[in-house]
């Protein structure tokens, strides 16, 4: 099949995304209406990336809301999504051309899965059923092609098979692909080696990867989180914006990684992801519940124990009353993973005075700087929630309290 070309649907919406740093810093890289958007980006890029089937269901909704605009099928030729196993390729290959088959036969490459994520994944109940019926309302040289992205023998590590299929499938064939996987797939490197790392060595600059905000790691139940959503309060939802230019781009990593792996300190969200995509604010953002049909289905569920592990049908239960897509006990688990976020702000070393001290992650570590200065320093800590400063003026002592203390 021919690769098709983006229509642009909007020329202001590809000048935003793709024209000249003067452009961005006249905009302030504002956010733009996100389908809009990412239909734009497939104007300079042959593949667009950003998680899916992952416990967001506010995302997941964008995506199929994404498929079912009438400029995708236009704009786009593949879809290479994280679920599914490529030993049943052709028959997903047949079920989303329109062929008749049984339901039983048409759900085996998500259910027969090596990932228990996947064969639990109401998203991907949806995604195939979904890519046929668009299909069916096409000509037989316009449909989407949707690609799975696990290895046919089940093997843990997925980045090489990923890159390869993107660059057998789409990259070498100059087709145009939206690519579904969890971000830690898509990051342009993360200093390990994604699969988009992989295949950039022989087809950079041709990746668009979106990151999604669903709070700002550390310290989305902080001040500090509250204060930089606040900033977002206006943007369209859902919406999408390009990091380079923005604000968002000052931010340390802690502030978008959760856990934080500490081999990537140092490192920008800008050298991870290209743009940002707001779907509300994260109080607003929801769960993705287990469906009740699986959950029901004892002979489904005995199968997956049998292959991939237990599985905890109680605990799922339980899951899914939780509509949040933060529990409050993730909350609390990610200051375990960046200890010292409550301390992020103004200092006062000395009581009753004003604050002299700001605190912030800096190369994902937490330092501290004195007003009017433009040097951070790291923090050492002393005691929980309380660290020192040593400077050339002096070594003082800050002490921090989460919430409520």
């Amino acid at each position: 099949m021919p690769v098709r070309t983006s229509s642009s649907p909007c020329l202001l919406l590809a000048a935003w995304l793709f024209g000249a740093a003067s452009f961005a810093a006249q905009t302030g890289a504002r956010p733009q209406p996100a389908v809009m958007a990412v239909l734009a980006a497939f104007g300079a890029y042959d593949v667009v990336g950003m998680n899916a089937g992952h416990g967001n269901e506010k995302q997941d909704e964008f995506i199929l809301s994404l498929l079912r605009h009438p400029s995708f099928p236009a704009t786009v030729n593949d879809i290479v999504v994280e679920c599914g196993s490529s030993r049943f390729q052709a028959i997903v290959d047949r079920f989303v051309a329109g062929e008749d088959m049984s339901s039983e036969e048409a759900r085996r490459p998500w259910r027969e899965t090596s990932l228990s994520m996947c064969a639990l994944s109401a998203f991907y109940e949806a995604l195939a059923p979904t890519v046929r019926a668009i299909n069916l309302g096409l000509p037989r040289d316009k449909r989407l092609r949707l690609l799975v992205g696990e290895p046919g023998d089940g093997g843990s590590d997925r980045n090489p098979f990923i890159a390869s299929l993107m660059a057998s499938e789409v990259l070498a064939k100059r087709r145009k692909a939206l690519m579904l996987f969890g971000v830690g797939h898509l990051f342009h490197d993360d200093g390990r080696g994604t699969a988009v790392t992989m295949y950039e060595r022989t087809y950079p600059g041709r990746t668009f990867v979106i990151g999604t905000h669903d709070g700002f790691a550390a310290v989305s139940d902080l001040p500090r989180g509250r204060e930089l959503e606040g900033r977002m309060k206006e943007w369209p939802v859902p919406s999408l914006v390009p990091m380079t230019g923005s604000w968002l781009a000052d931010l340390d990593l802690p502030y978008f990684l959760w856990p934080f792996p500490k081999r990537m300190a140092g490192r920008w969200i800008t050298d991870l992801v290209d743009a940002y995509l707001y779907l509300g604010p994260s109080a607003s953002l929801t769960y993705e519940r287990t469906p009740q049909s699986m959950l029901a289905d004892a002979a489904y569920l005995s199968d997956i124990s049998r292959r991939l592990g237990a599985i905890d049908v109680a605990a799922l239960r339980e899951r899914n009353q939780l509509r949040a897509l933060h529990t409050p006990a993730d909350i609390a688990e990610v200051h375990t993973f960046a200890p010292g976020a409550e301390c992020i702000g103004p200092h006062a070393t000395a009581p009753g005075t004003a604050p002299d001290v700001d605190v912030d992650f800096k190369n994902g570590v937490l330092a501290a700087r004195h007003s009017g200065s433009t040097t951070w320093m790291p923090l050492t800590p002393v005691s929980p929630r309380r660290y020192r400063l040593t400077s050339p003026t002096g070594t003082i002592e800050i002490a921090c309290a989460l919430p409520g203390n």
